[in-house]
């Protein structure tokens, strides 16, 4: 390039892991706004996306459990550091490296989902605050169904979402600094 800097104004979806931005982050070119979702929702919904892809892109379990305690495979890997035992592990080191990259950096912004569909409003007004980002105009709360990516209509039964909530609740003592942000 040129040696100058350009602004994009724009902002970029990705499911990658902070390692991925830590130059950008470290030299403030970008502001990153990390949304994070309790591990269960996180896993009855990936279960559900990786069941409507034709190929290998993750396990296709008979259960999100499966799924959570799974060595993470396929597709999915493309963009692992490393190797984690289980998806679970996987999910908890995504979320564990965001939160320690936000703790020691401005320009990053940590959204938990939940707080976002409670308090949409508070949650943007916070999020453009704390990056200097100024409002324009009104927050517009996104349609729920218009441009989705859409998984499988699976059912899952009650014992199992349970049993997946006590896998996670447990697996949430390894972490210890996840649990006062679930």
């Amino acid at each position: 390039m040129d040696g100058n800097n350009y602004c994009v104004s724009a902002i970029i979806k990705s499911h990658h892991p902070a390692w991925a931005f830590q130059t950008m982050i470290k030299k403030r070119k970008v502001k990153v706004a990390y949304i994070y979702r309790n591990p269960v929702d996180v896993f009855i919904s990936y279960w559900k996306l990786l069941h409507g892809f034709d190929w290998n892109e993750g396990p296709k379990t008979d259960t999100p459990y499966e799924l959570c305690v799974s060595p993470p495979s396929g597709q999915t890997m493309r963009f692992q550091e490393k190797t984690y035992e289980t998806y679970f592990d996987r999910w908890a080191s995504h979320v564990s490296a965001w939160l320690e990259a936000a703790s020691q950096n401005r320009n990053i912004y940590i959204v938990k989902y939940e707080n976002l569909i409670e308090s949409f409003n508070n949650e943007i007004n916070g999020l453009c605050n704390n990056l200097d980002i100024d409002i324009i105009s009104d927050t517009i709360y996104p349609s729920r169904d218009d441009n989705v990516i859409l998984g499988t209509n699976i059912s899952l039964s009650s014992e199992e979402k349970t049993k997946l909530d006590d896998y996670c609740k447990l697996r949430l003592n390894d972490y210890p600094e996840l649990g006062s942000n679930m």
